[in-house]
């Protein structure tokens, strides 16, 4: 027990080393910028500062009711909450009392847990320390979560192993501490991204039938009941944050269209392309890189988590399964001819490429087509051949004494749904996915704008796949610790080179005095009411003053979020208009009280006489504050 746990707090002492490295320099600037840039960041600052402020302020009954899109309720809804992120940053809030440093925190221990979240994982899987580590930095400095170094929320995948590996160990042990810990941490992870909440639950859906038959266990009532009671406890402590979200997405009657979701679903080269961060291949991804929908998990994962499925005994079962499928036995002519054609064709497609390359005009769905029947022919075998067929199936999928083909099939599933409602196939030719079936019938899939990021669980699960490989590869050439050592530190070592991102671009924030004095002077008045601040409508400014909200916690007019009101658009223009008669009557309408007009940014100077229901009261340089008298009643 002692072992393990000096062996785990040397493990997060690595990870927490690696990730001050491999994100510098933002562990250096935490407490003064943002990484990557000045919008979501600043989004994510203000949410946890409104957990605090909710908190602290002994408000929590006005939780859902933040200070944003005045005059809507629920306005928290409209994006994620970060509940649980604000719970682990809550020390670091305590020390500091600076949501931005809370922010930069929380950014950099995401790094730190997913990397021990897989190792733990890998770990149980495979009795190897050091492909376990590789596994975690493999995971964790992959460029999916580069890709999303603006997003808190989506960086928040260290609860994501963790739910595999409780889930699996209580199928396969059923012991309450498993039970426990699936509990526990499902329910972080619904806390703290709503994505990951559903991929998860998918997931976990698709995978439990095969744990239960590898282990054995589909009439276990223990098992059944535990799952139960899990279940049951998890719904209730989660719905309550669910259910502003149903009354939200009800009223405003959101939803994201399917065209939505084609256009952020991932396509074949995304998971070759990398965020145009990685120096080692950046002159080759950046070619083919695409906003959010960058999974080029690197090199060393892939060819180890490909090598993890060559092992000694699926190496027989692979060459039973091939024997029976191209035997050429002249008298059974169906196989005779598929068994035939599967060589040609697969020539045929080498040739084609090879004359593609070369510069001949041999169109790329052409070659596809060529593939797809290859393909065709080796299904038809397996068909004919069942039997055996089935038998791989069962050595692969379900598992057994090891799990190499279950993480195999994560990958291929979460694959297939990252690439959203309809596959593309040749050119423009698509067919529906199996995604489609999703967005349909599962409620809450409409609702999410970036399909492709299904994608997380297929590295998540090459990692671990990776984890296997290694562990093969040490076995076979690293027999003694010392060699053991120096391979895990080379792979390592070169798994880090692959994600050099260094330096992280980190943007200036103001804090403390820095901030505008109008936000101070807001904080000194009593009492709550409603400002509004032009310009209004672009996304950059209300983000900033969103920001500056924290130092007031005023109502504010404005808002940003991944949604927004139905009304939001228009009032933005008639309020920007401002001091004409509409854009007072507009602010009269919703109860604002006060406007604050920031010349600077407009472009024009501030009004000294509005007109009829608004005065001017202060002046802070550029920024001028009206008050707005209410209508008559």
């Amino acid at each position: 027990m002692r072992k393990a746990l000096v062996r785990d707090a040397l493990v997060l002492l690595f990870f927490a080393a690696l990730t001050v490295a491999l994100t510098w320099p933002v562990a250096f600037q935490a407490g003064t910028t943002i990484p990557s840039d000045p919008g979501d960041p600043l989004i994510a600052t203000w949410l946890l500062g409104w957990n605090y402020h909710t908190l602290f302020a002994g408000r929590p009954a006005g939780y859902w009711d933040a200070n944003i899109f005045f005059p809507m309720h629920n306005a928290l809804a409209l994006t994620d909450h970060l509940a649980f992120p604000a719970l682990l940053g809550l020390p670091a809030y305590w020390l500091t009392h600076s949501p931005l440093l809370v922010h930069n925190f929380l950014f950099l221990l995401s790094f730190v847990l997913s990397g021990y979240g897989v190792f733990r994982l890998a770990l149980y899987l495979v009795p190897s320390v050091a492909a376990a580590l590789f596994a975690g930095t493999a995971f964790a400095f992959t460029a999916y979560r580069f890709d999303h170094l603006s997003h808190l929320d989506l960086l928040q995948t260290q609860w994501l192993p963790l739910i595999l590996l409780n889930f699996i160990a209580f199928v396969r042990e059923r012991k309450a501490i498993h039970a426990v810990g699936l509990g526990v941490f499902f329910f972080a992870n619904a806390l703290s991204a709503a994505y990951y909440m559903i991929f998860v639950t998918i997931l976990l859906a698709l995978i439990f039938p095969l744990l239960l038959a590898g282990a054995g266990r589909v009439g276990d009532r223990r098992l059944w009941m535990g799952l139960l009671a899990v279940s049951v406890l998890v719904a209730a402590a989660t719905l309550p944050f669910l259910a502003p979200y149903r009354r939200v997405k009800s009223d405003l009657n959101l939803s994201r269209s399917t065209t939505t979701a084609v256009f952020y679903s991932a396509r074949p080269h995304s998971f070759l392309s990398g965020p145009g961060m990685g120096r080692l291949y950046a002159p080759w991804l950046t070619r083919i890189w695409r906003p959010e929908t960058n999974f080029f998990p690197g090199l060393l994962p892939i060819a180890l988590g490909l090598g993890c499925l060559l092992y000694r005994r699926n190496r027989q079962v692979l060459r039973e399964w091939l024997g029976a499928l191209f035997a050429f036995r002249p008298r059974a002519t169906p196989q005779f001819a598929l068994s035939a054609s599967v060589p040609v064709l697969g020539l045929v497609a080498v040739g084609l490429s090879i004359a593609r390359s070369a510069g001949a005009p041999i169109e790329l769905k052409v070659i596809c087509r060529v593939v797809a029947g290859m393909l065709a022919a080796v299904a038809a075998l397996s068909a004919l051949q069942w039997r055996r067929t089935r038998e791989l199936l069962a050595r692969y999928v379900i598992p057994g004494r090891t799990y190499r083909g279950l993480f195999l099939l994560i990958v291929i599933l979460a694959v297939l749904l990252s690439m959203g409602p309809k596959l593309v196939l040749f050119g423009e030719r698509t067919i529906r996915g199996p995604y489609y079936l999703l967005f349909k019938f599962v409620p809450g899939i409409n609702g999410l704008r970036v399909v492709g990021r299904f994608a997380v669980l297929a590295v998540l699960a090459l990692s671990v796949m990776a984890a296997y490989g290694f562990a093969d590869f040490e076995r076979r050439w690293a027999k003694r610790p010392s060699m053991r050592w120096m391979l895990a530190a080379a792979l390592i070592a070169g798994m880090a080179v692959e994600s050099l991102s260094i330096p992280i671009r980190t943007i200036p924030v103001p804090t403390g005095r820095q901030i505008p004095p109008v936000y101070h002077w807001l904080a000194e008045q009593p009492g709550q009411f409603a400002i509004a601040e032009i310009p209004m409508g672009d996304i950059w400014d209300d983000i900033r003053y969103i920001y500056y909200s924290t130092v007031h916690w005023k109502n504010l007019v404005n808002g940003y979020s991944g949604y927004f009101p139905p009304a939001y658009t228009e009032r933005a223009k008639q309020i920007s208009e401002f001091p004409a008669p509409e854009a007072i009557a507009a602010l009269q309408q919703i109860g604002a009280t006060h406007l604050i007009f920031h010349a600077a940014q407009t472009g024009r100077p501030a009004p000294e006489s509005p007109g009829l229901g608004a005065r001017l009261i202060r002046r802070f340089g550029a920024d001028v504050v009206y008050e707005i008298s209410p209508t008559e009643p």
